[in-house]
């Protein structure tokens, strides 16, 4: 079975047209936000990419429903959470009901109706369609397999400066009151810098109320020690208390129906602060997570995301649910050259965005990505067993801002999610790389946290950042407008000094703003901001920032503009189901589905396979397809081993890439993505080399199959993709029983059998016996032996 790839940080597409035009030529601006976005993601209906549709293996699923989460009512005053729930209770139950008579194999596992509305299910890639067509069914997505990433950091973002306050309860403003979930590898409640901080939570691995760190590196206890420890160790809100939420298992994976399912629970237990340091490959707002934090957001609860740990692969890297609109996405920062980490705003010049932190756009809707910075590198925390280590990672720079949120919330508990993410974002400081220059938006959203100055602000400007969408390259001048809302918390009236300045492009990009702008005590006015494109400029993303000036407090709105830039990716997703496959007309696993994701239109499309060989080095190179005008969207294709002029490809382990050209670029999948699909056809049974007689209930001998060996385990596959199996000969006998094989992770091409049968299996005499192999590719292989009795 291929790995899906996933990763633990530290896993509807929407494309609107919110750009208005202002002159001639006419030309939307791709991308959408706010809420209107939002509730799009309500109105499509197909099976999303990924999902396996054919064959007899079993597959995990999520059923979304037509019926909207009870959580959307935070978003319609007059739609009542009583009236959806009985929608939703109603119409899941229907559907459970008719997938079960049309698919009687199928296993419910968990059910959704707050932040996502349907239910988890097992069953056979080939009755995929037959639950799609259920009345009811909105989508079917795939459970996707998630793997988790990897005391002066704390100063660094002004924490405790913070502690010295007051709320308006009169208590220090350090977390009190306020519950942050994590949803991780569990915490161990028993270190003692988090003695009686977890006061609650659930185990969705052992599905218990005990949810035990038990990941070697306590991945989750050092990001409940960054947001709460609160002993020799201080968090950045020692006194929260934290909800944890196991979703992964002993070796650090999960799937999105535990990671739903923890979202779900965290906002119906009224978490104030949601931690999720984890992410899966995709760079996409439609994924269920993503969804599910939007919905949870706008029911109260602030969603931090991690936004991954690929940066040095360049742009476009942050990954779901890092993409979600709602959630506060972030990135890492780390200590400068001069290899001192700073603790106070006045050393900014020594911190730099790390390395490893991925950076945006979200490919689709163009958003900025991450939304904000915090410390993330050489950070020391609590692990398991009352110890403590130093990790990297996003990971570690989320719970900083998951800290922050609670110390906002607490210090302003009548503020929304979006206003304490605008405080945060709005008030944050501005990095520079090691030329002095300012560091994109896509890479460090709008700055690294100052948690005093986001508590001590009265103006708030939503959204924290723009995207003016992606505009056609070409001759001519482009005019689009966006517009925010600043918010004047203070009761006198407000008059801000209006500025903007271009990081790159200046040139040919004129941005058009009011020069002042005054707003009125306790209210909001629209700032309307329009973007004078030249799209003959170089193609790339240009940045920039509208900033705010209240006397000595500068607030700050960063955004972008991309001129179909030359390294978004073209192609989305590439994905084989199922894998490996066998293609010789024997009815098991005789074809596999090739599966596609486009962002855009584009111009031609090409698929290859490039056999390896023993080595892993590649030998032949096979074209697959070739297609022209290729449409945006998920794409399917039934794939039965063959070029694109019919001819069977020989079995072998293939390396497959994608390669789109589009306006004179080309991008290839397979050297881009982490997601490289790597096929294998295998049309031949396995290879049982043995005796046909034996003297005793002892028996030897060898099995030799393609899909053992050293490459397969090279990427991904399972050491052990054969099952041996033995019964009488005769039509009495129906139980295949079950024969061990180990390689003890050696990766051999051929393994010793060897088996020992329990005493009294055999009368005295000869008996026939069936020894069966079938790998994994569905080829099976039976050879009969004679067993002798004496």
């Amino acid at each position: 079975m291929k790995k899906v790839s996933a990763i633990l940080l530290s896993s509807a597409l929407v494309v609107g047209a919110l750009g208005i035009s202002l002159g001639k030529p006419i030309v939307k601006a791709e991308g959408a936000t706010g809420k209107a976005a939002i509730t799009k993601k309500w109105t499509k209906n197909n099976i999303a990419e990924g999902v396996k549709t054919r064959g007899s293996e079993r597959t995990k699923v999520l059923v979304e429903l037509a019926a909207p989460p009870t959580g959307v009512a935070a978003m319609n005053k007059s739609v009542a959470t009583s009236q959806l729930s009985k929608q939703l209770t109603s119409q899941r139950d229907q559907v459970i009901k008719e997938a079960k008579n049309e698919v009687p194999s199928i296993h419910k596992s968990r059910i959704y109706s707050t932040v996502f509305s349907g239910f988890s299910a097992t069953l056979q890639g080939q009755d995929v369609s037959k639950l799609a067509k259920i009345a009811g069914v909105k989508r079917i997505w795939p459970n996707t397999r998630y793997k988790t990433h990897l005391k002066e950091s704390v100063p660094m973002i002004g924490a405790p400066d913070v502690w010295k306050r007051k709320d308006l309860k009169g208590s220090a403003i350090n977390g009190k009151g306020m519950r942050v979930a994590v949803v991780d590898t569990g915490v161990d409640a028993t270190h003692p810098d988090l003695k009686g901080k977890v006061i609650g939570g659930y185990d969705f691995v052992e599905n218990d109320k005990t949810p035990q760190d038990e990941v070697r590196e306590g991945h989750g206890t050092h990001v409940a020690g960054i947001i709460s420890a609160n002993g020799k160790l201080k968090g950045v809100a020692p006194g929260a208390s934290i909800l944890a939420y196991r979703v992964f298992d002993k070796n650090g994976f999960s799937f999105t129906e535990d990671i739903l399912a923890a979202i779900e629970r965290a906002v119906k237990e009224k978490a104030d602060v949601i931690n999720l340091s984890l992410g899966y490959s995709d760079n996409t707002t439609e994924d269920p997570t993503a969804i599910a934090l939007d919905i949870a957001a706008l029911k109260g609860t602030i969603p931090v995301v991690a936004n991954g740990n690929d940066g040095e692969n360049g742009n476009w890297t942050v990954t779901s649910p890092g993409t979600s609109r709602e959630a506060i996405s972030v990135g890492a920062s780390t200590k400068g050259k001069s290899g001192k980490t700073a603790t106070t705003a006045s050393n900014t010049k020594q911190e730099r965005v790390a390395d490893f932190s991925s950076k945006g756009p979200v490919t689709g809707s163009w958003a900025i990505k991450p939304d904000v910075i915090a410390p993330g590198k050489d950070i020391t925390s609590t692990v398991r067993n009352g110890k403590y280590d130093t990790l990297y990672g996003t990971s570690m720079a989320t719970p900083h801002v998951a800290g922050a949120a609670a110390l906002v919330k607490q210090a302003h508990p009548d503020w929304n999610v979006r206003e304490i993410k605008a405080a945060l974002a709005n008030t944050a400081t501005t990095l520079h790389d090691d030329k002095g220059k300012v560091y994109p938006a896509y890479v460090q959203g709008s700055g690294r946290i100052d948690i005093p100055k986001a508590i001590d602000t009265q103006t708030l400007i939503m959204p924290s950042n723009l995207s003016f969408g992606k505009l056609d390259h070409g001759p001519g001048t482009v005019q689009v407008q966006r517009k925010a809302a600043v918010e004047n918390l203070a009761k006198t009236d407000k008059s801000y000094q209006v500025k903007a300045q271009l990081f790159n492009g200046n040139s040919n990009i004129k941005v058009e703003v009011p020069k002042s702008l005054t707003v009125k005590g306790n209210s909001k006015t629209d700032l309307n901001i329009g973007l004078q494109v030249g799209t003959s400029l170089p193609r790339g993303i240009y940045t920039g920032q509208i900033q705010l000036q209240d006397g000595k407090k500068t607030l700050k709105l960063p955004f972008t503009v991309l001129i179909n830039p030359k390294d978004y990716p073209l192609i989305g997703y590439l994905a084989i189901s199922p894998n490996p496959f066998s293609p010789n007309g024997d009815g098991i696993k005789d074809h596999a589905v090739l599966s596609w994701y486009l962002p855009t239109q584009i111009e031609s499309l090409n698929l290859y396979a490039t056999q390896l060989d023993k080595n892993g080095d590649p030998a032949r190179k096979y074209t697959i397809f070739s297609k022209s005008n290729s449409k945006s969207g998920m794409s399917e294709q039934v794939w039965s081993g063959k070029d694109k002029n019919g001819k069977s490809l020989p079995d072998g382990i293939y390396e497959m890439k994608m390669t789109a050209k589009d306006q004179g670029r080309e991008y290839d999948k397979g050297e881009r993505s982490e997601n490289k699909e790597t096929p294998i056809i295998d049309r031949t049974a396995p290879t049982i080399k043995m005796a046909s007689t034996f003297s005793s209930a002892k028996i030897k001998g060898s099995i030799q199959d393609l899909l053992l060996g050293p490459v397969p385990g090279q990427y991904g596959f399972s050491t052990m993709p054969i099952k041996v199996t033995w019964k009488k000969k005769g039509t009495k006998y129906k139980t295949w029983n079950s024969i061990p094989v180990t390689d003890n992770d050696k990766g051999k091409s051929v393994l010793p059998l060897s088996y020992s049968f329990k005493k009294g299996t055999f009368s005295k005499g000869t008996t026939k016996v069936w020894i069966r192999a079938v790998d994994d590719a569905g080829n099976e292989r039976k050879k009969e032996i004679k067993i002798t009795i004496k």
